[in-house]
């Protein structure tokens, strides 16, 4: 039961995300490379990044 209620979660997220993309788009209809795109910023969304990065060894 776990595994259907999680799977049914990501998959609501997944298509209204896409049906933003969609309208955004100024459709009425979702296409196949809205659920890339909706994909693709997810992932943007997970990646940890530092803010600050190094700029190189510390100088003393």
């Amino acid at each position: 039961m776990a595994l259907q209620e999680a799977s049914e979660t990501y998959l609501v997220g997944l298509f209204e995300n896409t049906n933003l993309c969609a309208i955004h788009a100024k459709r009425m209809t979702i296409m196949p490379k809205n659920i890339q795109l909706a994909r693709q910023l997810k992932c943007l969304n997970c990646i940890q990044f530092n803010p600050r990065p190094s700029i190189g060894p510390k100088m003393l």
